[in-house]
């Protein structure tokens, strides 16, 4: 529970945008590349997750000025309003909104509940879709995604409560053909998690996971990712910083100078570059606030790397450097193993 509440205060204090950044011109943004998902629908590759919006909405202006049109939140972000009134006037077509609901057994921070009954997991996730529409001020979304499996926060093993992962999945399904959603997918899910799943032919494959992705992970831990590419599911990672350790590190800031980027650049060109080979492709999730660090995030996708600089990056580990895996052992999901 004190890693999570320490990750959300990070993400609200910024910082995992640290001082080491190049300044990048707001008006040479170019735009963002488009993932396309496994049902058709394109997402920008870069999602901006607003979490120092203020009721104003001022901040969303700010993101969507500087060419980024990908917005992020959770239900337990509580910062709906803000993003809100940020879009009031926008039109529905010119960005990408996605949100999450909370397992069924959530013991990390509000909404804290063992809800541990498959109907009343299932009753209760189709309210919690709707309360999101709601906050939102949207009829649709674009991507909707459950925050993880019905798991303790922290927990490492095989997956547990499939009764519950489905009755929310179904529940997402639902939603999802009445129009609620254009795609839906799930975070925090491994291997063990994402099978009872894809093992349903009644609901579809999901066509997201969100998990913690970084420079010091390898380039496929767990197998999750390769696990992901075979079924067609895409990756989205979050903490691509490493909770700011790779803003501050020897071989991103090194690799940066070479480069004219920053050391935070350097660590999200990585995911992009690393994985791209994958179908359909990652996408990345940070919290950037400020007109010069979202130019920065949107500037990772037209210049290289070499070989000997991913071969550098690889090569960190948790146990060659252990402030790169502090979030919960430095493992791709929070609620399970395997």
């Amino acid at each position: 529970m004190a890693t999570f509440l320490a990750l959300i205060a990070a993400l609200k204090a910024g910082i995992a945008h640290g001082h080491l950044r190049a300044t990048v011109s707001v008006q040479s943004l170019s735009g963002v590349p488009m993932v396309t998902l496994n049902n058709g629908i394109e997402m920008p590759r870069v999602a901006i997750a607003p979490m120092n919006v203020d009721s104003s909405g001022e901040l969303i202006g700010t993101i969507l000025d500087a060419g980024l049109t990908h917005l992020f939140t959770a239900q337990d972000y509580y910062n709906q309003a803000g993003i809100k009134k940020g879009l009031e006037g926008a039109d529905r077509s010119s960005f990408f909104l996605t949100s999450m609901t909370s397992p069924c057994i959530h013991s990390a921070s509000k909404p804290q509940r063992n809800v541990s009954d498959p109907e009343a997991c299932y009753n209760l996730t189709m309210e919690e879709f709707e309360e999101q529409l709601e906050l939102l001020g949207v009829e649709q979304l674009d991507l909707i995604m459950l925050h993880g499996p019905s798991r303790p926060f922290g927990f490492q093993g095989p997956c547990g409560h499939p009764d519950l992962n489905l009755a929310q999945w179904r529940a997402y399904s639902d939603m999802y053909k009445r129009g609620k959603a254009r795609a839906i997918g799930v975070s925090n899910y491994c291997q063990s998690c994402l099978e009872p799943l894809l093992a349903d032919p009644s609901t579809p494959v999901p066509a997201v996971n969100q998990i913690q992705f970084h420079v010091g992970m390898g380039p496929d831990p767990q197998s999750l990712l390769s696990y992901m590419d075979a079924h067609g599911i895409a990756l989205q990672t979050y903490s691509p910083l490493a909770g700011g350790a790779l803003v501050h590190n020897e071989a991103t800031t090194a690799i940066g100078a070479a480069h004219n980027k920053s050391a935070a650049q350097i660590a999200l060109r990585w995911i992009t570059q690393r994985q791209m080979q994958t179908a359909p492709g990652p996408s990345i999730v940070t919290n950037a606030g400020k007109a010069a660090y979202l130019a920065e995030d949107a500037d990772i996708f037209d210049w290289d790397l070499t070989e000997d600089e991913v071969a550098r990056l690889d090569a960190l580990t948790c146990s060659t450097n252990p402030e790169l895996c502090q979030e919960h052992s430095g493992t791709p999901s929070w609620g399970c193993t395997a």
